[in-house]
């Protein structure tokens, strides 16, 4: 509301200060005409001329911020905006046809139809044109506003999802697991134990590295994933079964870094790890129309029965956050338990093959 008021009142001060100006200019034109003209009376005549602008150039704001004239959307914005200005045209002339027979301001006599129009077109559609130019300023310097608290936005949230994953990573219960069942592999199989600690060394070196960037190819993400669930497998051996289902053609799709991680270390911590008897673990990416849907489907309860935010645990509540920070409303989130105790954890997000110009900008 208070936005739109600012709009309202930015136009009327602009439309004013040229009602002025041209009430000025109107009494030099009638003086040197040798029909002097009060200031009252140019005063009226300039008002009904420029007033009724303030409403349209609040319109036209309102339709360039839908359609912008912009590198990849002019070829759909630019019809639009000629039909706008064809519009304008047709209310000026029609505004015109039925002030002038009572002002007689803009012709000695009122004209046929053709000859409003025509008018109108001659003086309305480059005013109009201008109109439109002056107010991509604003939209854009809104849309830049807005681009920046994303920013702002989106490097918070990767901070703390990276200090979360690390934090789950790292802690002593997980190192103590990790180290105490590569020193029993050592003494029967150093091979796997020698690979062991190579997982847990190419884990904390990818985790470490890249801190900045807001996106990752799949193919990067479901790398430190494999190191991570490597360790997991050496920790819990055949109580944990892995079902990979990623769509070669997805590894090239661009995803929030640390997002599948989160996901799959909730799955084990909450359904494997609690079992007996083995668990699988599903990790799937697929397209799905023009969105890349990921999906971790797991044996057992995904997250504790006190969680918060809807049934959502606290990293699956940061996972929410940058999602919308990333995609705005082009997401989806949802967690699901059947009835055989199978709990399906779905992100769906944009396709991207490039980076989203939110990293474009943090970076």
């Amino acid at each position: 509301m208070r936005r739109s008021t600012s709009l309202w009142l930015l136009a009327a001060a602009g439309w004013l200060a040229y009602t002025l100006a041209l009430t000025g200019q109107l009494m030099g034109v009638y003086w040197f005409d040798g029909k002097p003209l009060g200031p009252a009376q140019a005063l009226r005549l300039s008002a009904a001329g420029m007033l009724p602008w303030i409403p349209v150039s609040v319109a036209l704001y309102a339709l360039v911020e839908r359609f912008p004239l912009e590198r990849g959307r002019w070829q759909r914005s630019l019809p639009v905006l000629a039909a706008a200005v064809a519009v304008v045209v047709l209310l000026r002339a029609a505004y015109v046809g039925l002030l002038d027979p009572l002002l007689h301001y803009w012709y000695p006599e009122t004209p046929d139809l053709t000859e409003l129009l025509l008018g109108s077109a001659r003086h309305s559609a480059p005013l109009c044109c201008a109109v439109i130019g002056i107010v991509h300023a604003p939209v854009y310097a809104e849309r830049a506003r807005r681009q920046r608290e994303r920013i702002g936005e989106l490097e918070a949230g990767l901070t703390h999802a990276r200090l979360d994953a690390l934090a789950a990573q790292l802690n002593p219960h997980f190192l103590f697991n990790a180290l105490n069942s590569i020193a029993e592999l050592i003494h029967y199989d150093a091979d796997a134990a020698e690979h062991a600690l190579l997982s847990l060394s190419a884990l904390l070196r990818r985790s470490l590295s890249n801190s900045t960037r807001q996106e990752v190819r799949l193919a990067e993400e479901v790398a430190l994933l494999r190191h991570y669930l490597s360790i997991e497998q050496i920790r819990l051996g055949r109580r944990l079964q892995l079902d990979w289902r990623i769509d070669a053609d997805c590894l090239d799709f661009f995803v929030p870094a640390l997002l599948l991680q989160p996901l799959v270390e909730n799955a084990i911590v909450h359904g494997i790890t609690p079992r007996r008897r083995p668990g699988r673990v599903q990790i799937g990416a697929a397209a799905e129309g023009q969105q890349l849907a990921l999906s971790v489907v797991s044996d057992g309860v995904a997250g504790p029965a006190n969680t918060v935010d809807n049934g959502f645990g606290i990293g699956l509540a940061n996972t929410r956050a940058r999602l919308r920070c990333l995609y705005g409303d082009a997401w989806r989130l949802s967690m699901q338990t059947d009835s055989a105790g199978r709990t399906d954890v779905r992100v769906c997000i944009p396709q991207r093959t490039v980076p989203s110009q939110a990293q474009a900008g943090a970076a």
